[in-house]
């Protein structure tokens, strides 16, 4: 009698349970590769896009509770499809999680209201916003231009030309070549980007901002223009770089250029490497408080103005050592002024320091 009264149980709670309780909606719509794919989730909703080896496209998401109020409005256009999502009420419980299937040479034009997107194997160009949630990128070829009110942002594996931006959180690339300006206003930013060829008349810097949070960059083959308000800028190699942080180490391990490089508190280091004579290669390396290490080619012509103030609070005399001849004059010990001027060679580029409480140190690589 007890297993019956459980097997009825089941049974009636299986009845009145809705039907689509454990289904999809799932729709398919025409669509050729190359095409545009506009879609706008209007009440907000995760989104993911897949590419795949296939024509049309496949639009799926689960019925869960609500799913009545939400209509998907479809429209062909000349381009490709348009696919509009509203809600019929602001009171539904509906909780959208759409996933869509496209060929995988296609172009997308995507946003939500809020929710995170995820996108991979495209071969195209992405346009995509959020107005607030994480951005997964992954396998995508092509232009990008991303942005979400608040989240953190990835990419892996992907080759891309273009900008992302959050207003919060951490931008990750990695095993992306291309160049792709990163911008979030309070996060950490990693560029790896090994490998990226750039078109011979590529000439902007890539452009990486935050408000707080350190910047590590592979490779900036066009310059690089770094800033953040408060973290560690370490780079690999840039053909010119202008960095500025308000507290943290710079670190630039191969410079084919010029430089410009603040720090309100930290080490400066940098290695020029490259042709002496290619280019204007002027340096202006300063800091608050810390280290700076400058090396130099030994053919590298240039004129030196090299200062360290020492203050009263200063733990040891700091000094000035260049394996180039220098000048150098010392003013007492603490709460003085350290300079060193020179010229080598016809004096062509303009090389520029100043520290507080910190060594200068010149160094030739032959």
């Amino acid at each position: 009698m007890t297993n019956l009264r459980i097997f009825l149980w089941v049974l009636t709670t299986l009845l009145i349970s809705p039907v689509w309780a454990n289904e999809d909606f799932r729709q398919t719509y025409d669509f050729s590769a190359g095409q545009l794919l506009h879609v706008d989730l209007e009440p907000g909703g995760n989104l993911t896009v897949i590419g795949e080896n296939r024509t049309g496209v496949e639009v799926s998401y689960p019925l869960t509770k609500g799913h009545e109020d939400f209509k998907l409005e479809s429209t062909q256009k000349d381009d490709g499809l348009s696919l509009v999502g509203s809600m019929e009420t602001r009171r539904s419980r509906f909780r959208l999680s759409m996933t869509i299937r496209v060929p995988q040479q296609s172009h997308l034009d995507l946003s939500t209201s809020g929710g995170n997107l995820d996108i991979s194997q495209i071969d195209g160009d992405v346009e995509a916003v959020s107005m607030g949630g994480n951005a997964h990128i992954k396998k995508v070829n092509g232009a990008i231009a991303l942005r979400t009110m608040g989240g953190n942002i990835s990419v892996s594996d992907s080759e891309l030309n273009g900008h992302v931006k959050t207003m919060g959180g951490n931008i990750d690339l990695r095993s992306t070549r291309g160049l792709v300006n990163c911008e979030t206003m309070g996060g950490n930013i990693n560029v790896d980007n090994k490998g990226t060829q750039v078109d011979s008349q590529a000439s902007d810097p890539l452009t990486i901002k935050t408000m707080g949070g350190n910047i590590s960059v592979d490779e900036a083959p066009t310059g690089l223009f770094a800033k953040t308000m408060g973290g560690n800028v370490s780079v690999g190699f840039s053909r010119t770089a202008d960095i500025d942080t308000k507290g943290g180490n710079i670190t630039i391990h191969e410079l084919d250029g010029g430089v410009v490089a603040h720090t309100m508190g930290g080490a400066i280091r940098i290695g020029m490497v490259g042709d002496a004579d290619d280019g204007v290669r002027d340096v202006e390396l300063m800091s608050k408080g810390g280290d700076i290490v400058l090396s130099l080619p030994q053919a590298f012509s240039a004129e030196f103005d090299l200062e360290i103030e020492q203050t009263r609070r200063a733990k040891k005399e700091y000094r000035i050592k260049s394996d180039f001849e220098l000048n150098v004059q010392k003013s007492g010990s603490y709460g003085s002024t350290i300079k060193a001027t020179g010229q080598s060679l016809t004096g062509k580029n303009r090389v520029k320091i100043r520290t507080v409480n910190g060594d200068i140190i010149i160094k030739v690589v032959r």
